[in-house]
């Protein structure tokens, strides 16, 4: 025999418990069983298993040898395995092997039934369990101490369908139920929390669900082609940008047509051109309103370049001749619109469930004088005002107060005064910031009743109330920042001007100087571009200052 004999086999040291073979665990099972069946040495001369064929009465050690040092090898210890062999630890050891074999029987009984398709062979299976002992592991794996009595063996299928078991299952799963319900709770007490006192997390609460996409599938579904077919108009003609870099940014002119016969795309002068400027990043919008009597450069019906009132450039080239003169004496690069008439204004306000407007003494006779002429071009009723301040106006009421122009207006909220068509537009741009306050404001079922309102009021009758050169993916896409927006800004172009002219252009509004007013424009709409009116612009400035004398403040 080798002197690495037990370095390599058994780790011998003083300790009983710990002498024995450690190689693996079932080296140490096998050899136990072995040692147990067979009391005489004869097991040594006749065992198939030469592992423990070993004369343990000849083995020469050397003393001098470092292994016996740090076995700490005692020569005078008896090695047999009758001398050093542990009953208590084996019993300790098979409680263990008992409980590990009853988890593998359960484990196998469960998967046993649900195999087997014949319940009576089910039955009997389990009655033959019954009778076998605790420890069923298979004899060549284990074996079945006759010293030790086998415990009672646990039918786990059994168990679990008892009625007591059960009710406690129902009481874990209902408790479960609690806290999961009391979870969803909290998180709604905590959102509410949070949207009612901190700062923006309104709106962004708002944007986020506009732009889940369940959202976006749902109202697509329920809007995308009545709006595509019904408000979507395609565009005639080819539109012309500036070449200015106005990057992150969305820029949308509204036409409002004074529209007697339900004309949206021409043969109609605009009573309203207003530019949106929407930040893409932050989204605040900033409105200018575009004084219809602005001289400005544009091209007639046949094409023919010409000086004229800008509300003119409409009825030559419909939208996309309108969008063409603001591009070019303004430097910008609108590309989509949206044209309302008187009709369409107010079924918009209405769907919205109308505005509280503070109108004057003055404006009062006025508005009931407009009302008249509105009925008649919508076909719709509203009653007279019969009072002065805040009122609250339906969609025709507050049509017909943008409609004023001959008494001053006051802006209740900033205090400036305004007269003739600067009050006018004045009116229009306190009109639209009001609703747009109402519309972010609004909760869902408000906005998809002023999107049912849309749609289901244009083409009646072979007539538009509304027209739009963006697809619905467009408008869902604007959506998203509507309901978060904030006004920032509104003003009027051109910001200096000489008021009516009566020389070349008579009742015209002249810009003074066409470059220096869009640059202010641009410093407005677009505060961190480096702005350089370009050479069209210059072009244009020079040629109204020649003609009309009117210059820079």
């Amino acid at each position: 025999m080798s002197k690495n004999y037990f370095d390599d086999e058994y780790s011998v040291n003083r300790n009983r418990r710990n002498s024995r073979p450690s190689s693996d665990r079932y080296s140490r099972r096998d050899y136990n069983r072995n040692s147990r069946r067979n009391y005489n040495n004869s097991f040594y001369e006749n065992s198939s298993n030469d592992r423990y064929e070993v004369d343990y009465d000849n083995i020469e050690y050397d003393e001098s040898a470092d292994y016996i040092e740090d076995i700490d090898y005692d020569p005078d210890y008896d090695y047999s395995p009758d001398a050093y062999y542990d009953y208590e630890y084996e019993e300790e050891y098979y409680n263990d092997m008992n409980n590990r074999d009853s988890r593998d029987n359960s484990q196998r009984n469960k998967t046993s039934n649900k195999r087997s398709a014949n319940k009576a062979d089910n039955k009997a299976a389990n009655k033959s369990s019954r009778r076998s002992s605790s420890r069923s592991i298979p004899d060549d794996d284990y074996y079945y101490d006759e010293d030790i009595s086998p415990r009672k063996r646990k039918n786990s299928s059994k168990k679990a369908s008892s009625g007591k078991k059960g009710s406690k299952g129902k009481k874990k799963k209902k408790k479960k139920g609690l806290k999961v319900l009391g979870f969803i709770v909290s998180i709604i007490v905590i959102l509410t929390l949070v949207i009612m006192f901190v700062p923006g997390a309104k709106d962004r609460f708002k944007r986020m669900v506009v732009g889940c996409g369940i959202t976006k599938a749902y109202l697509s579904g329920k809007y995308k082609d009545d709006w595509d077919k019904n408000v979507y108009t395609e565009t005639k003609g080819t539109i012309i940008t500036s070449d200015c870099d106005l990057s992150g940014y969305t820029n949308i002119v509204l036409f409002g047509l004074d529209s007697r016969n339900g004309e949206l795309e021409s043969d109609t002068h605009t009573d309203t051109i207003m530019i949106a400027s929407i930040n893409n990043k932050s989204g605040d919008v900033k409105l200018t309103s575009v004084y219809r009597d602005t001289l400005m450069k544009m091209d007639d019906s046949n094409g023919d370049e010409t000086y004229n009132k800008c509300n003119t450039a409409f009825f030559y080239n419909g939208p996309v001749g309108a969008i063409n003169m603001l591009n070019e004496n303004l430097d910008l690069n609108i590309k989509s619109y949206v044209t309302v008439n008187f009709s369409g204004l107010a079924s918009i306000i209405d769907s919205l469930g109308g505005l509280d407007l503070d109108i004057s003494e003055e404006e009062l006779p006025l508005v009931n004088g407009y009302l008249t002429e509105t009925r008649e071009v919508t076909g719709k009723d509203a009653p007279d005002l019969t009072h002065a301040g805040k009122v609250h106006m339906s969609g025709l009421q507050a049509t017909a107060y943008c409609r004023i122009r001959y008494v001053a207006f006051t802006d209740p909220d900033t205090g400036e005064t305004y007269r003739d068509d600067y009050g006018r537009t004045a009116r229009q741009r306190y009109v639209m910031r009001h609703l747009l306050q109402v519309a972010k404001s609004a909760g869902l079922n408000k906005m998809l009743d002023c999107a049912d309102t849309v749609i289901s009021e244009n083409n009646v009758d072979g007539e538009k109330i509304i027209s739009t050169n963006m697809k619905w993916d467009k408008v869902y896409d604007l959506l998203e920042i509507v309901v978060t927006c904030e006004l920032k800004d509104q003003t009027g172009y051109p910001t200096y001007n000489s008021g009516s002219n009566t020389g070349y252009y008579p009742s015209a509004v002249i810009p003074q100087g066409v470059a220096y007013n869009v640059a202010l424009l641009h410093e407005n709409f677009f505060p961190k571009k480096n702005y350089t009116p370009s050479s069209n612009v210059y072009a244009i400035d020079e040629y109204i200052k020649n003609y009309t004398g009117v210059y820079e403040p």
